[in-house]
């Protein structure tokens, strides 16, 4: 894949996360995703139910009784899960309407103008998602990681981690969060790059260990992030660069942490473009 079509997917996925769009007074909800992509079908409703992006659907499951009778569970990062007792609350837009205004945070959306052909449209990804007869993978689960990150997060374009050590020094400061001047915490959403040589998604490992630790609802052990990142095919580097090249940039403005360069799940991996020189 390369580096254009990587930004086209990164572009899709944003306008996925966005709320569902009104057009001449009806509510249109976004496609739905394919029957294997879990991290595309928890965004999904994260859209269709306006929902904060910081506390994206993460995962769902059934209870009860098989069918119509039992109950629909849809986790979320950092906020209590939504619950639909019994399931045929999906399928008709007054329920729907009603379960989501009474569970949802502050921080969420109006909740959508619900009709019966978007209830079925939600009642079909819901579906997918919480399967009882499909196992999640350690790959799914990792994905779903980094979807958790992405809902909430804000892309860089046009850096790379690759080249020189000014590129490198401009692509670490690009992920770098602007600072409160009195209590000095992180203001404004979490950044990535979107590599402009090869298209890689580069995320801060402590921003993805955040996502990772609300995605599965408790701490991580150490290295554990780590070695799923590897078997998805991202690599953690450390991204250290200077200002000013040469003896003189030694004692100039420096940046450095660490990072995970990887393609979204799914995707082919194109040729390496180099290694990031440390």
């Amino acid at each position: 894949m390369s580096a254009a079509e990587q930004r086209a997917v990164v572009a899709d996925l944003r306008a996925a996360k966005t709320s569902a769009a009104t057009a001449a007074g009806k509510l249109t909800l976004p496609p739905a995703p394919a029957p294997d992509d879990r991290a595309g079908q928890c965004s999904w409703l994260t859209a269709a139910f306006a929902l904060d992006p910081a506390h994206p659907v993460t995962g769902g499951a059934r209870e009860g009784l098989r069918g119509a009778a039992g109950h629909v569970v849809l986790n979320r990062a950092g906020a209590p899960p939504l619950r639909f007792e019994p399931a045929t609350h999906l399928n008709q837009p007054q329920r729907l309407i009603e379960d989501l205004s009474w569970q949802m945070l502050p921080s969420d959306g109006a909740v959508p103008a619900l009709k019966g052909e978007h209830c079925r449209a939600v009642a079909h990804v819901v579906r997918m998602l919480t399967d009882a007869a499909r196992a999640v993978t350690d790959a799914q689960e990792t994905a779903g990681i980094v979807a958790t990150f992405l809902s909430g997060a804000e892309p860089v374009e046009g850096l790379t981690v690759y080249g020189t050590t000014a590129q490198r020094y401009e692509a670490a400061n690009g992920l770098q969060r602007d600072l409160d001047a009195i209590t000095g915490r992180p203001l404004g959403a979490p950044r990535y790059l979107v590599d402009e040589n090869t298209g890689e998604l580069v995320i801060r490992a402590g921003g993805l260990a955040e996502a990772g630790r609300r995605h599965v609802g408790s701490s991580l052990a150490r290295g554990w992030l780590d070695a799923r990142m590897d078997n998805l095919g991202w690599a953690r580097v450390a991204l250290d660069g200077h200002a000013v090249s040469g003896r003189e940039g030694r004692h100039g403005p420096h940046a450095r942490c660490h990072v995970y360069r990887g393609h979204l799940p799914g995707a082919d991996d194109p040729d390496d473009g180099g290694s990031v020189t440390t």
